[in-house]
């Protein structure tokens, strides 16, 4: 390819690349993006609608005590699952032994 030949194909990418943009930036009018509302508190839970207003304070909200507490609650919730009694692995070995840690016997 010769350099003639290169410098139209660099010059037609770049005049689709141009339309292409300019109609995409057209169309952003047409549709406005609208802010999602989301109820303060959803689910009941006094500790969603602290978050939210820690969030709306910014870096404010990095002295405020009660933010400090919304978000260890929060960690809390996250590393600490509810169900701990329960075994990250199953009670039998694919072969139905018996599992002694936690004494049960799952032979069929």
């Amino acid at each position: 390819m010769d350099v003639k030949t290169a410098a139209r194909l660099i010059g037609v990418t770049a005049l689709a690349l141009a339309v292409a943009i300019t109609i995409i930036s057209r169309n952003d009018d047409k549709y406005p993006v609208r802010p999602t509302l989301r109820p303060a508190d959803p689910d009941g839970s006094p500790l969603i609608g602290e978050l939210m207003r820690c969030r709306a304070l910014g870096e404010q909200a990095t002295r405020d005590i009660a933010c400090k507490a919304a978000w260890e609650e929060s960690r809390r919730r996250f590393f600490m699952p509810a169900d701990r009694d329960k075994p990250a692995w199953p009670a039998d070995d694919r072969f139905g032994r018996i599992d002694r840690s936690l004494g049960e016997d799952k032979t069929p």
